[in-house]
């Protein structure tokens, strides 16, 4: 009995998760809501195969103490609660993940054939977008959710102006940025899935990554790019692998060329110092921000006080009437936690770089997570929770095993 409910939950949760990361701006499936039900399967499942360290716990600990004494000092106590809550949430998951020990490989079996399968077809139809919009002027493939489609910047739901000269896709995700950066990731995750398998296939992740820079967006752009260029670096020797980095870096030489010759791509590439882009507010915009808080409030900020940003006239598109956020969280846990937060995001970094030099299995993942890292600020937001504990034990399975049982041993042996 207890055997078949562990597979139950397993089931479930393997179903769920997926489900959750493709539609996370689905409002069927509000961020702040699903997570209450995913989150205690999650965590039941974790507790019965986790054995903490206590160097983990204290760090824990030490950063949830660290944000509470920071919030002494909060003008808004209200929203620190509530980012608070989240912050919390957010370090109980990546403990809980980071110390599971033995994942379950038929939990990986079914979820992520489904995550794979479910952003491929994801891809095609950010390419069906594209190409409606772009060649004939059609609006018919936009906001397939109607009604139920989240509201992106500005409140409202995303649709391309008519007059735009390149029209961006955005797929069922609330805008283009973030379809872009999450077929990327997606595409690295099959790279490891197809690999781990050994039935490399190259059609699925190449058509999200084609899916991803199709998005019009810098995100899905530069990320496709850089995914692309890592996978044939981290391609085993071999000739079919040789043949493979000379074809990828060709059709690489060749897009970049290509895209960097069209208008509204070379536009953006120039507009990170012109006041009033997007582009601007992402990356200019954080980086004057933390070169004027840093010196000032070396410690960080109380979580959910944003008095500091909107005080700052540059994080303020005064013509278009809306103040912006960071964009970046590597920027947010540097305004939010300081010093602490510049050595945290540098460790990261270096961790990240270290697995690629040394081509171990998962550093894909871990460059892709990266990407997605430096294009949302919203880091312990649940939906963004939901993702990175999904990719660490995604990790760690690939780097402890690479079979998969059938569902008679797992009934019969209730293997965790």
């Amino acid at each position: 009995m207890y055997a078949n409910l562990n597979y139950t939950l397993l089931k479930v949760v393997g179903i769920l998760w997926p489900i959750s990361l493709v539609f996370m701006h689905f409002v069927l499936i509000e961020p702040i809501t699903f997570p209450v039900v995913v989150f205690p399967l999650v965590t039941m499942w974790l507790l019965l195969n986790t054995k903490f360290e206590l160097t983990y716990l204290l760090v824990a600990l030490v950063l949830v103490i660290y944000a509470s004494l920071l919030g002494m000092h909060s003008e808004n106590s209200e929203e620190f609660m509530k980012s608070f809550i989240l912050f919390i949430s957010f370090i109980s998951a990546l403990l809980l993940a980071s110390k599971t020990k033995l994942i379950n490989s038929h939990f990986f079996e079914i979820s992520l054939r489904l995550f794979v399968w479910l952003s491929f077809f994801l891809a095609l139809f950010t390419i069906l977008q594209a190409i409606s919009l772009n060649l004939f002027s059609s609006y018919t493939f936009i906001n397939p959710l109607g009604p139920f489609g989240r509201a992106g910047p500005g409140g409202e739901v995303y649709v391309p102006h008519i007059l735009a000269v390149l029209k961006k896709s955005n797929a069922v995700f609330s805008e283009p940025s973030v379809c872009g950066w999450f077929l990327a990731l997606a595409a690295a995750i099959t790279i490891n899935w197809n690999g781990s398998r050994e039935r490399f296939k190259s059609i699925m992740p190449l058509t999200m990554l084609v899916g991803a820079g199709i998005t019009g967006a810098m995100s899905g752009l530069l990320n496709a790019i850089i995914i692309v260029l890592f996978w044939a670096y981290l391609t085993q020797k071999g000739g079919k692998g040789l043949l493979l980095k000379g074809g990828v870096l060709l059709v690489v030489i060749l897009a970049v060329t290509v895209l960097l010759s069209y208008a509204p791509i070379s536009d953006r590439m120039g507009e990170i110092s012109r006041e009033g882009s997007s582009t601007y507010y992402r990356i200019a915009a954080p980086l004057m921000l933390l070169a004027d808080s840093l010196p000032n409030y070396p410690f960080g900020h109380a979580l959910g006080q944003i008095d500091y940003i909107a005080s700052k006239s540059y994080m303020v598109n005064w013509e278009g009437g809306a103040q912006f956020g960071i964009h970046n969280s590597f920027f947010t846990i540097i305004y939010y936690f300081g010093i602490v937060g510049v050595i945290a995001s540098l460790w990261y970094l270096y961790f990240t770089c270290r697995a690629v030099i040394l081509k171990r299995k998962s550093s894909l993942i871990l460059l892709a997570l990266m990407l997605v890292f430096s294009e949302t600020g919203g880091l312990w937001s649940p939906e963004i929770t939901l993702l990175i504990t999904y990719c660490i034990l995604i990790i760690r399975h690939f780097d402890q095993s690479t079979s998969y049982p059938t569902d008679k041993t797992i009934r019969t042996t209730g293997e965790l």
